[in-house]
């Protein structure tokens, strides 16, 4: 049955790899017999168009769809508003240039994960698409519980993204989780202002950067930092030069802090915050870093006895990163 449907799909990768995925759970042969049966009945299935909407037809039934690391997927067919029964639908580790506002159909998603194309704005100019998320498609998810957008963009075409996001979300009542990259500190102050917000956990990474570096660390850090990322509240703050109001407020609910390039800190208690929730410390090419804690430092609301990073387990000061 599989071997049918590789040769039903013209032996076109991405198309297998949707297949494969979506099947993989699959024990009743009655769902690979449909499958076959739609992609024979599809006169233009060579033909990239014909093949989504047979695997539209497919998968209409699914309540979650994992495309995780599918590199070679850039574009949602506009047929994806079919699938209104998904619940879940992870497209992390993709590449996708812009979602299609069919998108807002899908009213039941709970939890929804996507990564973009750091160059995607250059793309769109060709598509004339404005933006990569449309407007009305995130307040449309009223059951969204979790949201993780990824992108590493290579200009500042994410700002305007980014703010129009944040507008739509400020009134969802149900998101609970939220992973977000941020280029300025003044949009975790947006966050802040959010009438309904009751987010239980976040991943927030502020600050601009040309690419992530989290991959060029030691295999060890890497490997503890990725663990931590996925269930705490992380605080990623890159290339700053101050000591922000916004950042100090994010750190009192950060159990995890990730300080990269930070370029006049000198001591982490500069900060001002107790950092009580603090479990994970991770400092990169902090260059004027000089201590932790200075033996001076007085709680910024007088006497306070309560130990100063009581809840810290592990805290790493790296110098220099990997190439």
């Amino acid at each position: 049955m599989a071997i049918c449907l590789v040769k039903e799909c013209h032996y076109h990768l991405l198309a297998i790899i949707l297949l494969a995925r979506a099947l993989k759970d699959a024990t009743d042969v009655g769902a690979w017999k449909l499958a076959v049966h739609e992609l024979t009945s599809q006169s233009s299935c060579e033909q990239a168009e014909g093949m989504s909407e047979a695997m539209v037809h497919v998968l209409v039934s699914l309540q979650t769809f994992y495309l995780r690391g599918c590199e070679l997927l850039r574009e949602l067919p506009s047929q994806i508003g079919a699938l209104g029964n998904l619940e879940e639908f992870d497209l992390e580790g993709t590449r996708i240039i812009y979602l299609p506002k069919e998108i807002g159909k899908l009213v039941n998603l709970t939890c929804f994960k996507v990564s973009f194309c750091g160059r995607a704005n250059r793309y769109r100019k060709t598509k004339q698409i404005e933006t990569t998320i449309p407007i009305g498609v995130l307040s449309n998810l009223c059951r969204l519980n979790e949201l993780s957008i990824d992108v590493n963009p290579d200009g500042e075409w994410w700002d305007v993204d980014v703010k129009a996001i944040l507008n739509e979300l400020s009134s969802s009542k149900e998101l609970r989780i939220l992973e977000l990259y941020l280029p300025s500190v003044e949009l975790l102050q947006q966050i802040r202002r959010w009438d309904n917000t009751n987010l239980h956990q976040f991943t927030f990474t502020v600050g601009r950067h040309r690419q992530r570096v989290i991959s060029r660390l030691p295999h060890e850090v890497e490997e503890i930092s990725k663990k931590w990322k996925k269930h705490n509240n992380c605080l990623e703050y890159i290339n700053g030069e101050d000591m922000p109001f916004e950042i100090t407020e994010a750190l009192n609910h950060a159990t995890f802090f990730f300080l990269q390039r930070h370029w006049t800190v000198k001591m982490l208690s500069e900060f001002r915050n107790e950092m009580l929730k603090l479990k994970i410390c991770l400092l990169v090419e902090c260059n004027e870093l000089q201590t932790i804690i200075d033996g001076n430092y007085e709680h910024q609301l007088g006497v306070n006895k309560e130990p100063i990073f009581k809840c810290l387990e592990k805290a790493w000061f790296i110098t220099t990163i990997l190439n």
